[in-house]
């Protein structure tokens, strides 16, 4: 073969080689840009996510803390309504005993009353007879 045709082909194999391999390499080059691109945004993705779940978090804990607010203000209002129960409940008691002793001096004087009248009644007849 001529020199000028082996020249020929050589350089045409070496030109294809070297548009294979600058294929290849620009394909690896556009995958790893990919990969590069998939990274960067799944990066965003996540960091918008967490951005996401602190701001969630944080009305959580804001809601959370109205809740116990709230819970420490019904709480003490049941302390203030025991302790207004118990005064009452001392109330009613302190009334019950005037009741019962009320009940007791009507009894007697009652009594005393159903006394005198008998006794009024026997006057009267003794008057009458007599």
């Amino acid at each position: 073969m001529e020199p000028v045709i082996l020249t020929a082909i050589i350089g045409g194999v070496v030109t294809i080689a070297t548009g294979y391999l600058t294929y290849l390499g620009a394909k690896n080059s556009a995958k790893k840009d990919i990969f590069i691109t998939d990274r960067q945004q799944l990066s965003q993705d996540q960091q918008a996510l967490r951005a996401e779940m602190r701001e969630e978090m944080k009305q959580l804990r804001d809601e959370v803390r109205a809740w116990r607010d709230r819970y420490l203000e019904l709480e003490d209002n049941i302390e203030e309504l025991k302790i207004t129960n118990m005064k009452l409940q001392m109330e009613v008691d302190q009334w019950k005993e005037k009741y019962t002793s009320l009940l007791i001096e009507n009894e007697s004087l009652t009594a005393r009353v159903n006394e005198l009248e008998g006794q009024l009644n026997r006057r009267r007849r003794d008057d009458h007879l007599g």
